[in-house]
């Protein structure tokens, strides 16, 4: 297994986001589209196929962009325009793809259902720019779901990253 690689959110340029009159928004769809082009891109230009030992973290974008890529993906596929050699979703839970997720996600338990747990990696900006009190927050968000099997969350907070950083 070769080192892993991982890819930022943040990108704002050449998006649209220069149209927008206040920053939240920017930074709320600025960081999981930027995401969700480069891991089209991967698929559709077999960079999954050609280097079947690359590990790829997706980072600071959160989960709900998942969704979005394996339908429309799936869209293309079907229409025949779509060439992979495998099932869109079968990238996605390869056990080489790993994302970046934070506790308050409504996302994060369908994710986890569609899938796997083991591509989801807790992620906080500690101590970049949050401090500790708020990322133990974030922590707690994810130990007190309901909706997230106590597996899962073990996973999600820790096992799951010490695989992908081969701690």
């Amino acid at each position: 297994m070769t080192d892993p690689l991982g890819i930022h959110g943040g990108s704002y340029d050449d998006l649209g986001f220069n149209t927008f009159t206040l920053f939240p928004g920017t930074r709320a769809l600025g960081m999981p589209f930027p995401l969700a082009i480069a891991m089209t891109g991967m698929i559709q230009d077999g960079v999954w196929d050609t280097f079947p030992n690359l590990k790829v973290g997706f980072m600071e974008g959160g989960t709900s962009w998942i969704p979005l890529v394996i339908d429309r993906l799936n869209r293309e596929r079907e229409y025949g325009e779509l060439r992979c050699e495998k099932s869109v979703i079968d990238y996605f839970n390869s056990g080489r793809f790993y994302v970046g997720c934070e506790g308050n996600e409504g996302a994060l338990s369908y994710v986890v259902d569609l899938i796997g747990p083991q591509a989801c990696m807790f992620a906080s900006d500690f101590p970049h720019e949050i401090a500790m009190e708020n990322a133990l927050d974030e922590i707690n968000e994810i130990e007190e779901r309901k909706d997230l099997s106590d597996q899962h969350k073990k996973m999600i907070l820790g096992e799951n990253a010490k695989k992908f950083y081969k701690l």
